[in-house]
């Protein structure tokens, strides 16, 4: 997509992966229309239908209490990610309403924990013939839901071993959580990894491509490896490795990879991946020393893997 590419949209777009809206829509109004893309203008319209016209996107659910759940959401993330409110105040709000939600369809949930809702939550959708993530996808309470599931295994070959990994292929998305909402569809995760297996959006990616293979697997399998291995839970920690397992892969997306790093970052923990990016991009200019060298990708993928075996081997002697 063009506005991936647009320097023109980079600050706009890593504002919004961020959850700032109206900072976003600000840069937005600078930009000149004369000479956008047909896509770009598309992406301007949708932000404005969004944030300053306040319409919510469509929920496109057969299934009645799913569709107010999501919705409950969509409630929350206008709250927290347009009108700045409390974030804690509005998650405390959102588990009521979602509380209230499924006692009213009759799907009666007691307990008061954060986590017992979420499991409960993750029960009564499953029931209903879909499949969730629920909880906090930092730094916002995120709710994703699809249809169906498929499973693959790959060996992904990683800085220090072969890494098997089963990958659940997720499609027929209902929601693809908060930053979708937030980037009106430009960028939203991937994918993701917990202790047993890999998790996949199959319509993110062309199965045969470097992006796929890097930016998904290796990241994804790192991510796993960490899990597993160093019993990692660390999000900045977690997002840092497994950025520098993507850049230390020789591959025709390595650069595009590395200034989407430069590109995205930000010096706020509350944010781990942007976070992750500044210190991804500070070490390994740091490292690297030579500006020319930074738009070679053998400098960046020798870089990436140094860092990646020194950060390995502390990690070794503190275990």
């Amino acid at each position: 997509m063009a506005i991936k590419s647009n320097s023109k949209f980079t600050e706009p777009l890593n504002q919004l992966m961020q959850g700032k809206a109206k900072k976003a829509i600000s840069l937005i109004k600078k930009i000149k229309r004369s000479n956008l893309k047909q896509d770009e203008l598309l992406f301007i319209k949708r932000i404005n239908s969004r944030f300053v016209d306040k319409k919510k996107p469509v929920v496109r659910c057969s299934d009645p209490l799913v569709k107010k759940l999501l919705l409950e959401y969509q409630k929350y993330w206008y709250e927290v990610i347009l009108e700045n409110k409390n974030k804690g105040t509005s998650k405390k709000r959102l588990y009521k309403n979602i509380v209230d939600t499924c006692n009213e369809f009759g799907e009666k949930i007691t307990c008061l924990n954060d986590e017992e809702i979420q499991t409960k939550v993750k029960k009564i959708v499953k029931k209903r013939g879909y499949h969730c993530i629920v909880g906090t996808v930092q730094p916002f309470e995120d709710f994703e839901v699809w249809k169906s599931e498929e499973v693959k295994e790959y060996k992904v070959k990683l800085v220090d071993c072969v890494q098997k990994v089963k990958v659940v292929m997720m499609s027929d998305f209902i929601s693809n959580g908060w930053m979708h909402f937030t980037t009106a569809g430009i960028y939203y995760p991937g994918g993701w990894a917990t202790e047993k297996a890999l998790f996949c959006c199959k319509g993110s990616y062309n199965l045969s491509s470097d992006k796929y293979r890097i930016n998904y697997l290796t990241h994804e399998a790192q991510h796993l490896r960490d899990i597993r291995k160093y019993k990692l839970d660390n999000s900045i920690k977690l997002e840092y490795r497994a950025k520098l397992a993507e850049l230390s892969s020789p591959s025709r997306v390595t650069l595009s990879t590395f200034n989407f790093f430069k590109n995205n970052q930000a010096k706020n923990k509350s944010h781990p991946h942007a976070y992750a990016n500044f210190m991804v991009y500070r070490d390994i200019i740091r490292l690297i020393k030579d500006e020319d060298l930074l738009v070679s990708k053998e400098s960046i993928n020798y870089a990436a893997k140094e860092l990646l075996l020194e950060d390995t081997i502390k990690l070794s002697v503190r275990k």
